[in-house]
């Protein structure tokens, strides 16, 4: 399984595969950003105050939900994220935020 790196930069969504950066045509929270996700099974999000890898549940349930784990200080931390229509960027920089604050 390849992870994908989600960043968001000026309105465009970047890609990272291994160590080439891509641009793609993403509106962040379109309809094609949306159908985009459906294909992916998982993927890093880096955002403004925090960072996590998400994951599809699919195996374990039909059309499940995405969750998001951060591992800190030796310490497991799971975040249930919502259903794939559901991952909108304010969703997504509400877990890195919740998950940071694990740091605190």
């Amino acid at each position: 399984m390849t992870i994908l790196k989600l960043f968001l930069f000026s309105g465009a969504i970047l890609v990272q595969l291994k160590s080439a950066v891509v641009v793609l045509a993403l509106e962040p929270d379109s309809p094609t950003w949306f159908t985009w996700l459906a294909t992916q099974s998982a993927f890093r999000f880096v955002g403004q105050h925090g960072r996590f890898t998400a994951h599809h549940e699919v195996e374990r349930v039909p059309n499940g939900a995405w969750r998001a784990h951060r591992q800190i200080r030796h310490h497991s931390y799971n975040l249930r994220l919502g259903l794939t229509q559901e991952l909108t960027i304010t969703v997504l920089e509400q877990a890195a935020d919740t998950l940071q604050a694990h740091l605190n």
